[in-house]
């Protein structure tokens, strides 16, 4: 039997009507894509990696100092084990001692290795540091020390404390490995503030003027170069002089 055709009105109404279906269905798929948009935002902002920093990140101290350094890590999660190697000018400073911190074996058993290479290369010592929690699925998440390191100041100028090949892995077998930045410290080793000691070995002789007269004609701000005895900003005979009056001291 052969279907009526729709009346004017029907078929106004049939539109009006599809219309409407077809304007909610597009209200709802825009408010889905912007939940979806906002849950991948904020799983982003939740996932955001780790750090592993030098803490402190800078130093200024005197030859002959010594001083404290770690090596944390902020915001990781489920941590079951890590490795970092820092790189250090032997010439301005030199590592004593090293030893596992507090954050890893608050969760556990661990076994650690640590490291101190003073003659590593020509110019650098080495730290190498590496740390597991013992046991299954054992694992730490949050902030805190990974390492402990001392170090002394044994020459003037200055050494960046350089991470290099951070490692950070979760529980499993392959562990997998744990997304993260780093942040490298800096050290400033000033004079022993004994008057007219250039070289910072506590004594002042002639050593002393011949460090003056290799930096003759350098400037700065006042008190950044230690052949700047006087202060005034520039290395010149003022600075010879000065030293002079303290030779034998």
């Amino acid at each position: 039997m052969p279907r009526r055709p729709l009346s004017q009105s029907s078929r106004s109404l049939w539109s009006k009507s599809f219309c409407f279906r077809l304007w909610r269905t597009s209200v709802w798929a825009t408010f889905l894509l912007l939940v979806l948009g906002l849950a991948i935002v904020l799983e982003g902002a939740s996932a955001a990696p780790a750090l592993v920093k030098v803490d402190p990140p800078s130093y200024s101290v005197k030859v002959n100092d010594s001083f404290h350094s770690n090596v944390s890590i902020v915001d990781v999660s489920q941590l079951a084990g890590w490795e970092f190697k820092l790189f250090y000018k032997r010439s301005v400073v030199s590592c004593a001692n090293i030893e596992e911190g507090p954050f890893l074996k608050s969760a556990g058993l661990t076994f650690a290795i640590m490291s101190i290479n003073s003659t590593f290369n020509a110019t650098h010592g080495r730290v190498l540091a590496g740390c597991t929690l013992l046991g299954f699925n054992k694992s730490k998440s949050g902030s805190g020390v990974l390492a402990m390191m001392t170090f002394t100041a044994v020459g003037l100028g200055d050494s960046a404390l350089d991470l290099t090949d951070t490692k950070l892995a979760g529980p499993g077998d392959p562990p997998p490995q744990i997304p993260h930045s780093v942040a490298d410290g800096t050290v400033h080793v000033g004079g022993s503030g004994k008057p007219g000691d250039v070289n910072g070995d506590g004594k002042v002789n002639v050593l002393d003027l011949i460090s003056i007269a290799s930096k003759l004609g350098w400037s700065g701000p006042p008190g950044s170069i230690p052949q700047d005895q006087n202060a005034d900003g520039k290395v010149n005979v003022l600075d010879l002089i000065f030293v002079t009056r303290y030779i034998g001291t």
